[in-house]
């Protein structure tokens, strides 16, 4: 993530062997979504993250892959695509 300016570049995950998919923002701005096989190298788990403090949670386990579409208005939910039920990697 960057500032919009350009400054303040930092990573927000610290495993660059583990394979995130992006997912979005929230429509406040505080929290992304995104799907990570950090769980199980053949499954895509949905999480999300607070962007203030860092600190991800794992929202859905998933035996395949998916992807995320969007947030619900009241950000609780998260619409997710369910793509396949297992690959390999």
């Amino acid at each position: 993530v960057v500032n919009s300016d350009g400054t303040g570049l930092r990573a927000l995950t610290e495993s660059p062997q583990i394979r995130h998919v992006w997912g979005g923002w929230n429509h406040a701005g505080t929290q992304i979504a995104f799907m990570s096989n950090e769980r199980d190298i053949n499954a895509f788990d949905a999480y999300t993250m607070d962007m203030q403090t860092g600190v991800k949670k794992l929202v859905f386990k998933n035996s395949g892959y998916s992807v995320g579409i969007c947030w619900s208005p009241d950000y609780k939910k998260i619409v997710l695509k369910l793509l396949s039920s297992r690959f390999s990697l």
